[in-house]
């Protein structure tokens, strides 16, 4: 909109964005450890586009220099820099983070690191530990402390720091794939020394992916998946839709979980997919108990392009087995596996036996079947 003389005018379709340089909503603070433990400082930061951070130090009136992530710096580029096993000659030591985007760089305010000699008492004589759990199961970290108390904490997930978890142990009421991650404790005691835990690792097993939603799924059974190198997947079985999309035996899903539209089988194969293998350029090799796919006439292996259509320029004449005397029933060429082979081609495997597919897939039309394996019925 803009104003003037005339009045209010609105200007349609115009967008503005607005680039700024980021933006600390937290600062560093001064930290004091004791000489061989580790401590650490943390910035958080509001940024949009989103902010690269960097951190640098100096001792003195020495320049700055970049942190990198050797002994004992680690998180050089995070919004957490952890200092490992402390020293002496790092006592007033300073740090500062910069935070930069497309709108410019901002720093931080300065935080200096007070190493006091061992022995002075805060010391955690019980890390919290690693779990494994399933979803929805509670857990719960703790630290013990050695020293004068009484002592302060933060609870850290990743190395950030997590809102009111400021007790001597953090309870996750029920958890989910979100919840994995490393979860560590900055501990303080009223002098300002502090020290941090190591990280303890939750790994939740069975959690459900939450980016992933089928919206209903397929309304038959799966038989068969393949997860694809583009990060899609190909499923098969007895439905007839996926998620309300008409999909005959035959879907591909994309990495949420949806239904693919670029790909359509038609009405897909007339019986049980047994295998399903990916090929180059996005094609596939569908195995099965049928001898049409979307009315086209297969011998239970047909190539699908990654449109869903059959490739007519795979032509799979398969041999007769040694001592059958004649052409074998069309049930008994139907097809349960196929394996891809190292250097190109595959092996597919039957009850007419089994037949190699050299590189590239051409038709075999040796009736004598040297590279087939003879039925034994």
């Amino acid at each position: 909109e803009v104003t003037g003389r005339g009045g209010l005018a609105a200007s349609p379709g115009l967008a503005v964005t607005v680039i700024a340089p980021p933006v600390f909503t937290q600062q560093p603070v001064d930290a004091i450890v004791e000489a061989g433990l580790n401590t650490s400082f943390t910035v958080a930061v509001s940024a949009a586009p989103p902010a690269t951070l960097q951190w640098y130090s100096r001792t003195g009136v020495n320049p700055w220099q970049a942190v990198v992530n050797a002994p004992p710096f680690s998180g050089a580029t995070t919004p957490t820099l952890t200092i490992n096993s402390a020293s002496a000659n790092i006592d007033g030591l300073q740090v500062q983070a910069r935070a930069t985007n497309a709108g410019g760089s901002s720093d931080s305010l300065i935080a200096t690191l007070d190493v006091a000699g061992s022995g002075t008492g805060l010391r955690i004589a019980g890390q919290p530990q690693s779990q494994v759990v399933r979803a929805g199961q509670a857990v719960t970290f703790s630290v013990t402390m050695l020293g004068a108390g009484p002592f302060t904490y933060q609870w850290r997930k990743d190395g950030a720091s997590i809102p009111g978890a400021t007790l001597g142990f953090l309870n996750l009421p029920a958890v989910s794939s979100d919840s994995s991650g490393g979860y560590s404790v900055v501990v303080r005691d009223t002098s300002g020394l502090s020290t941090t835990s190591n990280s303890a690792f939750l790994t939740v097993a069975g959690a459900v992916d939450p980016s992933f939603n089928p919206l209903g799924g397929p309304n038959g059974e799966v038989t068969q998946m393949l997860s694809l190198a583009d990060g899609k997947f190909l499923i098969a079985g007895t439905f007839d839709r996926v998620a309300g999309v008409p999909r005959k035996g035959l879907a591909r899903l994309l990495g949420d979980g949806s239904v693919d539209l670029a790909f359509d089988p038609g009405t897909g194969p007339n019986g049980t997919v047994q295998a399903l293998l990916e090929l180059s350029g996005g094609r596939f090799l569908v195995v099965g108990q049928f001898d049409r796919f979307n009315g086209a006439v297969v011998p239970g292996v047909a190539r699908i392009t990654t449109a869903g259509a059959v490739d007519p320029t795979f032509a799979a004449d398969l041999p007769v087995p040694s001592g059958a005397g004649a052409s074998i029933p069309v049930l008994e060429r139907f097809h349960t596996t196929v394996i891809a082979l190292q250097g190109g081609g595959y092996l597919l495997g039957g009850r007419a036996g089994i037949v190699r597919f050299p590189p590239p897939a051409r038709p075999i039309r040796n009736r004598s079947c040297p590279r087939s394996v003879p039925s034994t019925r």
